[in-house]
C-alpha cells in the first residue's frame, strides 16, 4: 500500500498546487524511479517506470492531497493497465492519458468513480535529475484532455521549469523516503540499517550484537545490498548508498 510522506513542507505543496491550477491541474502525485543500471535486476524485477506493477510496489509518494493519494492508488490498481496510452508511450516531459476516452472498458461504477475524483485526465511527467533518477510527476485533472492539451501548448514551457524546481527541492528533502532501491522494497528496513551501522565504522561483531543476529546473518544481508546496487565490496556499496541518498 502506497503512503502519503507526511512531513512535506505545506506550503511547499500549497505554492506548486497554486501554480498547477493555472494550467487545469487538480492535484498530484510525486515520486522518483531508477535509471536502467541503478538496481540489479536479477533481484529486483519490473522497476521500471513504465510499468503498472512498478507503480503498485511503491510504498511512499508526495501528494497533494489525500484525494490525490486515492487516485494514485485507485488508477493504478484498477485502470492504467487498461489504458493504450500507459506504458510504452512514456517519455521525457508530458505524456496525455484521457481517462475518458478508455472508460468504456471499465464499469460504470468506476467510470463514475474517477469522474467524482476529478480524474479526467492523468498527465504522467517524467524529468531526468542530475543524479541520475528520472523524477515523476502524476498530474489529474478534471478538465476533457483537449483542454489540456490546449493549455500545454502555451504553457508547457513554464510548467516545465516549476517542475523542474519542485522536483529538485522534493527530492532534497525527502530522498530518505523517494530513493528507489528503499521505496520500491528492494532493501530491507533491517538491512538499511545495518548498512548505517557499517558507515558509522562499527565492527560486525557490534552490528550482530546491536541487531541480535549472527555475524553469518549481517554478512547475509550485506551480500544482498551489494548484489541489488552491483557493488564489489562494502566501501563501494556504502559509496553507493549515500550517492543514492540511501545514507
Amino acid at each position: 500500500m502506497t503512503n502519503k510522506i507526511s512531513n512535506v513542507n505545506a506550503n511547499a505543496i500549497e505554492q506548486l498546487q497554486n501554480q498547477l491550477n493555472a494550467h487545469h491541474i487538480d492535484r498530484f502525485c510525486f515520486n522518483i524511479y531508477p535509471v536502467q543500471n541503478d538496481l540489479n535486476r536479477t533481484l529486483v524485477p519490473s522497476v521500471k517506470y513504465n510499468n503498472v506493477e512498478t507503480y503498485r510496489k511503491i510504498k511512499f509518494i508526495i501528494a497533494s492531497d489525500n484525494k490525490a493519494l486515492q487516485i494514485f492508488q485507485d488508477y493504478f490498481k484498477h485502470f492504467a493497465h487498461r489504458n493504450q496510452y500507459f506504458g510504452t508511450k512514456f517519455k521525457l516531459g508530458p505524456t496525455l492519458c484521457p481517462v475518458d476516452k478508455h472508460a468504456k472498458k471499465l464499469c460504470s461504477k468506476w467510470k463514475e468513480h474517477f469522474k467524482n475524483l476529478g480524474a479526467v485526465t492523468v498527465i504522467h511527467w517524467l524529468i531526468a535529475m542530475p543524479n541520475g533518477y528520472i523524477a515523476s510527476f502524476n498530474l489529474f485533472s478534471s478538465k476533457e484532455c483537449a483542454i489540456i492539451e490546449s493549455s500545454l501548448e502555451k504553457g508547457k514551457r513554464q510548467l516545465q521549469h516549476i517542475l523542474d524546481l519542485y522536483a529538485t527541492y522534493f527530492i532534497f528533502h525527502h530522498i530518505g523516503k523517494l530513493n528507489p532501491p528503499v521505496n520500491y522494497n528492494g532493501l530491507s528496513s533491517r538491512g538499511v540499517n545495518i548498512l548505517k551501522m557499517l558507515a558509522k565504522g562499527d565492527s560486525l561483531d557490534d552490528i550482530a550484537n546491536e541487531m541480535f543476529l549472527t555475524q553469518r546473518g549481517i554478512c547475509y544481508h550485506v551480500d544482498k545490498m551489494k548484489a541489488i546496487l552491483d557493488c564489489s565490496n562494502r566501501s563501494e556499496l556504502i559509496k553507493k548508498a549515500k550517492d543514492l541518498g540511501i545514507l
